[in-house]
């Protein structure tokens, strides 16, 4: 639930500590810790889902809904928005907006500011790391197309390479990015780690061949059962309710390898990587959940292959 609903991981609630002494006269460091975490999240997810159902009431009171699909009410359309919040000498911070959830993407080609980003990842997800079997990563890779390019016949190399892992986004601009941070090399060849996206053996080709960048486990989003072989903003409707989601095909066939980023080339690669995050999550969550986790190995060996647009 807090990893879901309030973006935190790597909470835990130790069962060693959980079946302890509860009775000791004096109690332990990490029995107030538990105490207190377990009264923080059922504190915090009240506030939360308290908030978003009487959004979804106000929501739904304005807009006309259309059919159920996939278990998701679908609303008339969903508010995607982007703003710049900072920038620095390393890195450009925005807040992107998708359904009134806010994603903090950073967007740089200064391996510091990528290296930050990977390093703070790595210690939210420790615990699912070291005792939960993995984590899950929704990932995706954006390309300038031939037709775009200066020099003709030649494979397109990447742009950016985007990593979300709950509202946090990295666009990292492989493009200008002077090299790929060690941490970073690691963390992608990380078999504890399974990273989710649509036309997933495109992106991993062009990673490999033009950067040296191996992806240890990976999994195609169109082979994962029940999501099915059909668009990022179909599967977005049918399966989180967020009807309007749209990725404009004049937006993935710009420059990407513009030294600045438009907003809505931010825009677009961070709702590519938190898509596939939270379609990830979504499915992994539903009731039949453990066929469906299980066959993530299996679907990562037989994905579809992909179009070499993005």
């Amino acid at each position: 639930m807090a990893e879901e609903h309030l973006g935190l991981f790597g909470v835990s609630k130790s069962r060693r500590v959980g079946t302890s002494k509860w009775h000791a006269h004096r109690l332990t460091k990490g029995q107030v810790q538990y105490a207190c975490v377990d009264t923080c999240l059922s504190f915090h997810l009240g506030v939360h889902l308290a908030t978003e159902s009487q959004r979804n009431q106000s929501r739904n009171s304005n807009k006309p809904r259309s059919k159920h699909a996939g278990g998701a009410m679908v609303t008339a359309a969903t508010t995607v928005s982007t703003r710049l919040r900072r920038s620095t000498r390393t890195h450009d911070e925005y807040v992107v907006c998708v359904g009134g959830r806010q994603v903090v993407a950073t967007v740089t080609s200064h391996a510091g500011a990528a290296r930050r980003w990977v390093y703070t990842t790595r210690w939210r997800l420790g615990c699912r790391l070291r005792h939960d079997g993995g984590a899950t990563v929704g990932m995706g890779v954006q390309w300038t197309p031939p037709f775009r390019a200066t020099k003709g016949g030649a494979e397109p190399r990447p742009g950016t390479l985007q990593l979300c892992v709950g509202h946090r986004c990295l666009v990292f601009q492989l493009a200008h990015a002077g090299a790929v941070p060690a941490v970073l090399r690691r963390f992608l060849a990380d078999d504890r780690v399974v990273f989710v996206a649509y036309g997933v053996r495109s992106d991993c080709r062009k990673l490999e061949e033009h950067h040296g960048l191996e992806v240890a486990r990976t999994v195609e989003l169109r082979a994962v059962p029940g999501i099915g072989n059909t668009s990022m903003e179909r599967m977005a409707e049918e399966h989180l309710g967020w009807g309007g989601v749209s990725k404009p095909r004049e937006v993935g066939t710009s420059r990407w390898d513009a030294r600045r980023l438009t907003k809505m080339q931010v825009q677009y690669a961070c709702v590519d990587a938190y898509l596939s995050f939270r379609l990830a999550v979504h499915v992994a969550a539903a009731p039949d959940s453990t066929s469906t986790s299980s066959s993530y190995s299996a679907s990562a060996s037989s994905s579809p292959e992909t179009s070499t647009s993005s």
